[in-house]
This record gives structure tokens, C-alpha cells and sequence, in this order.
């Protein structure tokens, strides 16, 4: 769940910059501000994935055992940092921002 969270950490206050269209929060249709493709935010799947893999690499491969502690920690700014690599196009269009 860490990358979950830093994902959604990055997403709202660097990627959004703090503004939602809380009209289309919840729309499903196709030309939604939250759409994406298909409905699935295909580059936070992957940043999740990755990050996840670390997380979960912490706990299951010996030599990274002493980073056990901090994985949660080290999980969330991989997913931040993952997924703001792969969203820095997309940033808050200037009709959200001045909402």
C-alpha cells in the first residue's frame, strides 16, 4: 500500500497542484478530466508495480533484509517518484488551476 500512497501524494499536490474538478471526480465517460485510457491510469499501474516490487523485495530477498524496516517508507517515495516521472507531462491544466 505504500506506493499507493505516494502515488496519490504526488498526484494531488504536484501533478494536480491541490485543484480537483469535482464535477468529473466521479464521471466514468470517456472525455472525463480523470479518464485515461480505459479508464485505468495506465502509468500509476506501472509506478505501483515497480515500487511494489521493491517493497515486496525488501521482505522476500536476505540482502535486503536490513531495509525491512524503512520499506514502507522506501515504497512510497519510489511510487511518487516513479509515477511523477511518468505523469511530469501531464500537469494541472489552466482551466483547473483557476478553479
Amino acid at each position: 500500500m505504500a506506493p499507493f500512497y505516494g502515488i496519490i501524494v504526488v498526484d494531488y499536490y504536484l501533478i494536480k497542484r491541490q485543484h480537483l474538478n469535482m464535477q468529473e471526480l466521479f464521471s466514468s465517460a470517456p472525455g472525463s478530466a480523470y479518464y485515461y485510457v480505459n479508464g485505468w491510469n495506465t502509468r500509476a499501474l506501472i509506478a505501483f508495480g515497480v515500487a511494489a516490487m521493491f517493497s515486496l523485495s525488501t521482505v522476500l530477498v536476505p540482502a535486503l533484509s536490513a531495509l525491512g524496516g524503512f520499506g514502507w517508507m522506501i515504497g512510497a517515495a519510489l511510487g511518487g517518484l516513479f509515477y511523477y516521472g511518468l505523469m511530469r507531462q501531464f500537469k494541472a491544466a489552466p482551466a483547473l488551476a483557476q478553479q
